[in-house]
C-alpha cells in the first residue's frame, strides 16, 4: 500500500506538472528536469518571490531544493503536489507572466522603462536567478538594467550623430571622409565641448555620464548645417591647418 500511495503521488506530480509546464513528461524525473529548465529561466530569486508570496514559501522552498539537485523524499514530494495543487492558480499566474512577476519585484532598479524594456532586462540576465539569494539578485538586476540604459543612451548617441552627419559613424570617419580634420570646423566658442563630446563618440569605452553630456551636446549643436558646406570645410582647412604649415615654411625660410 506504502508502494501505491508513493507512485499515486508521483503519478499526481507529474501529472500537475505537464499541466503547469505545458509538458508532456511521464516520470518524476523528467518532471524534475522540465521544472529545472523553467526555473533557471523564470529570471527572479526564489528569496524574493517568497518575501512577495509568503504564501507560497513551503512550495518554493520544495522548488528550491528541485533547482538545487537536491534529494526528495516521499514525504516531501507529497508536500510539493499539496501545495502545487493548493496554489495552482497562483503558479499559473506566475509562470505564464514572470515577466510581470520581474518586473514586480525588481521595480526600484528598473524604473522609466517600458513593459518591453523590462523583458529585454530580464532575458539579458544569463546567471541562474532561482538559486540566487534576494541580495545577489538584487545587484544582478541592478547592473543589467545600469547597462541596458547605458546601452540604450549610447545606441541615441550614435544613431543622432549618423542622422546629422549623413551616414557617418564617428568624427573620425567624418575627417576620412571629407580629408578635413573636423575640430578645425569647430567654431572657438564650442570647441572645448566638441572635443569631449567627440572623443566619446570615436572611443569604445565611455562611462555613462560621459555619453549622456555628448549626447545633450550633439542635440544643441547648431554647426552640422555649415558641416556639409563644402566651402566653408575648405574655409577652415586652409585657414587652421594650410596657414599653420604657411607659417612654418616662412619661419624656414626666413633663416630661423
Amino acid at each position: 500500500e506504502d508502494e501505491i500511495r508513493k507512485l499515486t503521488t508521483e503519478y499526481e506530480f507529474v501529472k500537475i506538472s505537464n499541466v503547469l509546464l505545458n509538458v508532456s513528461d511521464s516520470n518524476k524525473d523528467a518532471a524534475f528536469n522540465s521544472w529545472r529548465d523553467t526555473l533557471k529561466f523564470i529570471g527572479f530569486s526564489c528569496e524574493a518571490i517568497q518575501a512577495k508570496r509568503p504564501a507560497l514559501n513551503k512550495l518554493f522552498h520544495t522548488l528550491q531544493m528541485i533547482a538545487n539537485y537536491e534529494d526528495i523524499l516521499p514525504e516531501t514530494l507529497k508536500q510539493l503536489l499539496e501545495e502545487l495543487s493548493l496554489h495552482s492558480t497562483d503558479m499559473r499566474d506566475i509562470l505564464s507572466d514572470s515577466v510581470a512577476v520581474f518586473t514586480e519585484i525588481y521595480k526600484p532598479y528598473l524604473e522609466g522603462f517600458s513593459a518591453e524594456e523590462c523583458e529585454s532586462v530580464r532575458n539579458s540576465i544569463t546567471e541562474n536567478m532561482f538559486v540566487l539569494s534576494a541580495t545577489k539578485s538584487n545587484a544582478t538586476v541592478k547592473k543589467t538594467a545600469d547597462d541596458y540604459r547605458k546601452s540604450q543612451v549610447k545606441l541615441q548617441l550614435f544613431n543622432l550623430w549618423s542622422e546629422r552627419t549623413n551616414g557617418t559613424k564617428n568624427p573620425r570617419q567624418w575627417s576620412q571622409k571629407y580629408q578635413t580634420p573636423i575640430l578645425c570646423c569647430i567654431d572657438e566658442a564650442d570647441y572645448s565641448e566638441a572635443k569631449k563630446a567627440f572623443s566619446v563618440l570615436n572611443s569604445s569605452v565611455q562611462s555613462e555620464s560621459e555619453i549622456k553630456s555628448a549626447l545633450a551636446f550633439i542635440e544643441r549643436a547648431t554647426f552640422f548645417e555649415k558641416l556639409e558646406d563644402a566651402a566653408y570645410r575648405d574655409q577652415c582647412f586652409i585657414k587652421r591647418i594650410m596657414s599653420y604649415y604657411v607659417k612654418l615654411w616662412l619661419f624656414r625660410g626666413d633663416g630661423g
